[in-house]
C-alpha cells in the first residue's frame, strides 16, 4: 500500500472542511428557524393582543355611548297613595323603536290601565337624559265606587329597544314592581302647621302654598 501524497491529504482536509461547513450551515439553518418560529409566534401573539384590545375597546365604545333606558314605579305626584311610572334614558344616544311588556297582564283594565298599556306597545324615540313619566296607580273613593284604579302592585316589566349601532342593535333588560316590599315612601316637607290665627281665606292661601312647595319637593326628587 503506498503510503499517502499531498494530494490525499488535500482531499481529504477538503471533504473534512466541506462536512464541518455543511453541519455549520445545518445548525445556522435551525438557529435561524427556530428564530423565525419564535418570531412568528410573537407576531401572532402581538397581533391577537392588538385585535383582543381593539374588541374591548369597541366594547367599551359601545357601552360608553348606547342607549340606557331603565323604568322604575315611584310616589306619584298627584297625591298620597298613588304612583307614578318614570322611563328614563340614561345612556347616551337615543332608544329607538322603545316598547314595554308587562307581565302579567292584568284580566281587565280600567282607564288608567289602557292609558298604560297604550303606552307600552306604541314605539317611540327616546333621546338621551330624556324621560316620559306616566299614572301607573292610583287610590281613593272613586265614583264607580272602587278605590284603586290602574295596574298592579306587583309586576315584571320588559324593556326592548334598539340603538344606532348595527353591531348591537337590540338591548332587553326586565323591571321589576314590587310596591309592596318597597319601604316606606319619603315625602317632601310642605312647611310648618297653618298658623291658628289665621283668618280663613290666609288659611285657604296657606294651605295652597304648603300645596305647591310639597309639589315642588316631588319635582326635585324625580324629575
Amino acid at each position: 500500500m503506498e503510503p499517502p501524497t499531498s494530494i490525499d491529504y488535500l482531499a481529504a482536509w477538503s471533504t473534512a472542511a466541506t462536512a464541518a461547513f455543511t453541519f455549520a450551515l445545518v445548525v445556522i439553518a435551525g438557529l435561524t428557524a427556530l428564530y423565525a418560529r419564535g418570531a412568528l409566534r410573537a407576531s401572532r401573539e402581538a397581533s391577537r393582543a392588538a385585535q383582543d384590545a381593539n374588541e374591548q375597546a369597541r366594547r367599551d365604545s359601545i357601552e360608553q355611548t348606547r342607549p340606557n333606558v331603565f323604568v322604575d314605579v315611584i310616589p306619584g305626584m298627584s297625591g298620597m297613595g298613588d304612583y307614578d311610572l318614570k322611563i328614563f334614558n340614561a345612556g347616551q344616544s337615543s332608544a329607538r323603536n322603545l316598547t314595554i311588556g308587562l307581565l302579567p297582564r292584568p284580566d281587565e283594565l280600567d282607564d288608567i290601565g289602557q292609558s298604560v298599556e297604550t303606552l307600552f306597545r306604541t314605539p317611540r324615540t327616546l333621546p338621551p337624559q330624556c324621560g316620559v313619566r306616566a299614572v301607573w296607580r292610583m287610590t281613593g273613593n272613586f265614583t264607580d265606587g272602587s278605590k284603586v284604579a290602574g295596574m298592579p302592585e306587583q309586576a315584571t316589566l320588559v324593556v326592548s329597544y334598539t340603538s344606532d349601532d348595527p353591531s348591537r342593535p337590540k338591548y332587553r333588560d326586565e323591571f321589576g314592581v314590587d310596591l309592596q316590599n318597597s319601604g316606606l315612601w319619603p315625602v317632601p316637607t310642605a312647611g310648618p302647621d297653618v298658623p291658628v290665627h289665621l283668618s280663613k281665606n290666609e288659611k285657604s292661601f296657606y294651605k295652597l302654598g304648603q300645596t305647591i312647595a310639597r309639589n315642588i319637593g316631588e319635582l326635585r326628587r324625580y324629575q
